[in-house]
């Protein structure tokens, strides 16, 4: 785990033209979600800046849930995006980075990730999906009604031993516990960087990442309960598809269709291998 993230050492080895390239590194923050975003209204930031840290005191996640891990063991960063995209696209980012990880770890570990929607990556391990990367996209509108700003947070299990793993609602894993092997932060945070520009740059042109996002999605094809928050009722049903906006679509009980936001639901159900 001997390895630096600071500046000096990542720029040099970095083959991305922006991403990343207004580079901040923290010893320990309190979130780099928070502080990118409070950095980005003081300051004009470009796109690509990237904020991270070898710590976070108050990493979170999706509604509100702690992401804590052992100093110097994961990857925590946070990305500043200025896209310009209609609002109902923003889920774009959140599959972009998705692919974006499960391609680096498949080229640098050979371990095959999947997404437990709308964005846990999982692996398989002892026939059930454990978690090891959490995403969080914060973004705010113009008055136009487009995405003008996205922050993009992801935190990755990276060498945490078994006995130090965060909690989190779907069993926890590492890339360290997955692959048996101590695993290069650098390289693996340079890679995913390279591949989030690159499929960055062709969401702005037009190709839409939803349907390789979709290939990942193990929730289709499962049963599954959305319990809505400050909602007593319980959907129950089988994850059927998503939409073009990254929206699960559940097919009830009695055969009606339900389209389903990531950002109003806590999704609970038991995966089948596929």
């Amino acid at each position: 785990m001997g390895e630096k993230l600071h500046e000096s050492h990542i720029l040099p080895l970095l083959k991305t033209n922006w991403l990343g390239k207004h580079y901040t590194f923290f010893e320990e923050v309190d979130s780099t979600n928070t502080q990118l975003k409070k950095t980005a209204v003081q300051q004009d930031l470009p796109e690509g800046a990237i904020f991270i840290t070898d710590y976070q005191i108050e990493g979170k996640g999706r509604h509100q849930r702690r992401w804590v891990t052992p100093r110097q063991s994961a990857l925590l960063f946070s990305l500043l995006f200025k896209p310009q995209w209609p609002a109902e696209q923003s889920a774009w980012l959140m599959m972009i980075g998705c692919i974006a990880a499960a391609e680096a770890i498949q080229e640098l570990l050979q371990l095959d990730v999947k997404v437990k929607w709308p964005n846990d990556l999982v692996l398989l391990q002892n026939g059930e999906w454990h978690k090891f990367t959490g995403i969080l996209v914060e973004g705010s509108l113009g008055q136009d009604g487009q995405l003008e700003t996205a922050v993009y947070g992801m935190g990755i299990n990276v060498n945490i031993n078994e006995d130090e793993l965060p909690e989190a609602v779907t069993p926890p894993t590492s890339l360290k516990i997955a692959s048996g092997q101590n695993v290069d932060r650098v390289k693996l945070l340079c890679l995913i960087l390279e591949k989030m520009e690159r499929l960055y740059e062709q969401a702005r042109q037009g190709g839409a990442p939803v349907e390789d996002w979709r290939k990942l999605v193990i929730t289709l094809g499962q049963s599954v309960e959305v319990a809505q928050l400050g909602n007593h009722d319980v959907l129950r049903g089988t994850a059927v598809d998503v939409n073009s906006v990254g929206h699960l679509i559940v097919k009830d009980n009695s055969g009606v269709l339900h389209t389903v936001q990531a950002g109003d639901v806590t999704l609970r159900g038991n995966f089948d291998i596929m």
